[in-house]
């Protein structure tokens, strides 16, 4: 028999023919897949993390909107309180007022006060004036606190640096604070 027709008999043959549709039928699943499956795969997953985005930021947009009402209402709070509050401020700085102010806090919570002098402060609140004041005292510990809590809690009065204490040789605790007072008019 000639090559050629064994090779028609062979091509025509059910187990070849089998191989070779096989062959061309993974050739076009790997081409469908690479050219037209994985593309959309990739879009689809492009999609998907531009939707988890948007959600998030849709999230973060509803609860700002649900937190408004409140901010709203609070910066009203604050601007009644800061009326009231400038209100409460003396027009003018009385250095003899502060220091007698001062000495009578020293003096009911049992500290002695070793220095007062004036420098110039700076605060940043539109039409309120500081007065600043740097104190040196010196007691027990817990009277400095009481000291402490007596000038934070007068509405004249803010505690410009956290206070750095020193214990000293005789069991006392020293420290000097940073105080301004504030007021509405005028120039220290």
């Amino acid at each position: 028999m000639p090559t050629s027709l064994k090779l028609k008999i062979l091509f025509r043959s059910p187990p070849f023919q089998l191989v070779f549709v096989s062959i061309i039928a993974v050739l076009l699943l790997f081409g469908w897949k690479a050219l037209y499956y994985d593309p959309l795969q990739s879009r689809l997953e492009a999609l998907e993390n531009r939707l988890a985005a948007a959600t998030q930021k849709l999230e973060r947009a509803k609860a700002a909107r649900a937190a408004l009402p409140a901010l709203v209402n609070q910066q009203h709070n604050l601007a009644t309180s800061l009326t009231r509050y400038e209100g409460a401020l003396p027009e003018e700085p009385d250095p003899t007022d502060l220091l007698r102010r001062f000495a009578t806090y020293a003096e009911n919570a049992g500290v002695r006060l070793n220095r007062i002098e004036h420098y110039k402060a700076s605060v940043d609140l539109k039409g309120v004036h500081p007065y600043g004041l740097r104190l040196a005292a010196s007691a027990s510990f817990p009277a400095l606190v009481k000291l402490l809590a007596q000038i934070d809690g007068d509405p004249q009065f803010l505690i410009v640096d956290p206070p750095a204490f020193k214990s000293a040789s005789d069991g006392m605790v020293t420290t000097s604070l940073q105080v301004v007072a504030l007021y509405r008019g005028g120039t220290p």
